[in-house]
């Protein structure tokens, strides 16, 4: 049996925000374009910047009158808290001023008064302000998607084939990813380095390569990942 486990902190990338206590919002269809100015992302493209480290192959944008969809295509899988996200079951929605994972519209990411907030399990705060839930993967997967539709254009990569410089031999469907995200450089490294070393999450599997470490803000807003083959 397969053990993996993905370990994922809080998450933030893009504008400045600044502290408050905020009441919970309703944003509106009208809110759409005041977030999609956020995204780096306007069509479909094949250059990623957080999920290159998942082996997404490319992420199609298709948009209607009120809203627009974002789906990965793929093989590889990110297991966050024990649950399975194959890449290709992940659609992001933005609808009625919101940004959520599809599936799930009980938390969401919008502007509000010229700030981005986010509701996660029924309270809202400024992005910022966010406390990740060691048990809400849907919101960890929420973040990881916004943070890849915000991502710099400089930051944005055309992922390689994952075996390129490595002997090991493994299906798409057999790899998966140890995966840390943090604020600063150094959490997201100790972070990963500890679960990889434990090797309580990667049971049965073998390592290929090592651990890529990189930064959306020079040293802030890290993702450490390794990856393993578990065929």
């Amino acid at each position: 049996m397969k053990i993996f486990t993905v370990c994922l902190a809080f998450l933030m990338l893009f504008s400045v925000l600044s502290c408050e206590n905020p009441e919970q919002q309703n944003p509106s269809i009208s809110e759409n374009e005041e977030l999609l100015t956020l995204f780096t992302v306007k069509e479909t493209t094949q250059t990623f910047g957080v999920f290159d480290k998942f082996q997404a192959q490319e992420l199609t944008v298709e948009k209607t009158t009120n809203s627009n969809l974002y789906r990965l295509k793929g093989e590889s899988i990110i297991r966050l808290k024990s649950k399975d996200y194959p890449i290709a079951s992940l659609v992001f929605k933005v609808e009625g001023g919101k940004f959520y994972l599809q599936g799930n519209e009980r938390d969401f990411i919008f502007q509000s008064e010229g700030k981005t907030k986010i509701t996660a399990s029924g309270r809202t705060t400024d992005l910022l302000d966010h406390e990740p839930s060691s048990n809400s993967s849907e919101v960890d997967m929420l973040l990881l998607g916004f943070l890849e539709l915000t991502t710099p254009n400089e930051k944005r990569n055309r992922p390689k084939p994952l075996l390129e410089n490595h002997k090991i031999q493994c299906s798409f469907w057999g790899t998966y990813y140890l995966t840390s995200v943090n604020t600063t450089r150094a959490t997201t490294t100790e972070e990963l380095s500890s679960a990889v070393e434990s090797g309580e999450y990667n049971s049965g599997c073998t390592k290929i390569g090592g651990v890529d470490v990189s930064c959306f803000t020079e040293s802030h807003f890290c993702v450490a990942t390794q990856a393993y083959c578990c065929d």
